[in-house]
């Protein structure tokens, strides 16, 4: 069984969802399959805590359902690109935690609970948090969505003009302005970068070549809605 390293913040998020009391934790799970999730926009951490404290439970905030939600999507991502199962999840993440000095008492104590195996109720949490069939759509979407050599982080143009000189290089005879579009790509997961020159008629070629593109998005997105088919959009870099 392979171990997964789970960074800090994701270990936090974690631990915040199985010390949840029951009824905070069942109040969670139950939103999380209520809240429509087309997917993942920066509002839904208020909409799910919303729904949460319309089922009488105040314990949970925007802030700690986003911290949850950010854990969870993680793993299961994880999970998704990994092809395991469930209770093979629930086995890497046992293995793979540890109570540590700059973690609090509290959830080193969760911790020691969950790798003694004797707390089953603890163990049931952590595998119905990894059961939530809108997170398993989610991440499935995530996976085809960014399952591509090179993915798109960003973009930045620089423009300048530049001197044109005669042949003796002492009279300037014109200018002509030249923008170089940087692009950040992840490649196998690493970031890179490359610049491609434009003049001022390629920009208004790529922005019709963009802007044709997103009619295209817009009209297959009114046919989802039309066949009730939810539409999972990435979540904002």
């Amino acid at each position: 069984m392979a171990i997964i390293r789970i960074p800090p913040s994701t270990k936090r998020g974690l631990l915040k969802a199985l010390q949840l009391d029951d009824a905070a934790f069942e109040a969670f799970v139950s939103a999380v399959n209520s809240v429509p999730m087309s997917l993942m926009d920066r509002d839904f951490p208020e909409q799910l805590s919303a729904k949460i404290q319309e089922m009488g439970v105040l314990s949970l905030s925007p802030t700690v359902c986003a911290d949850i939600l950010t854990t969870m999507l993680s793993l299961y991502r994880f999970r998704s690109e990994e092809e395991c199962s469930v209770d093979d999840m629930a086995a890497r993440i046992i293995a793979s935690i540890e109570p540590s000095a700059d973690t609090n008492s509290t959830y080193n104590e969760v911790i020691e609970r969950l790798k003694s195996g004797l707390d089953s109720k603890l163990k049931g949490h952590l595998l119905r948090l990894l059961s939530i069939r809108p997170f398993e759509n989610w991440a499935k979407a995530d996976t085809l969505l960014h399952e591509h050599g090179h993915i798109f982080h960003t973009a930045r143009i620089l423009t300048d003009i530049r001197p044109v000189f005669d042949e003796t290089a002492e009279e300037l005879v014109g200018a002509v302005i030249v923008h170089m579009l940087k692009i950040r790509h992840s490649e196998n997961r690493e970031i890179k970068e490359f610049y491609v020159a434009l003049d001022t008629q390629d920009i208004d070629d790529l922005r019709n070549t963009l802007d044709r593109a997103s009619k295209k998005a817009e009209r297959l997105k009114a046919m989802l809605s039309a066949s009730n088919t939810p539409y999972y959009y990435p979540e904002e870099k």
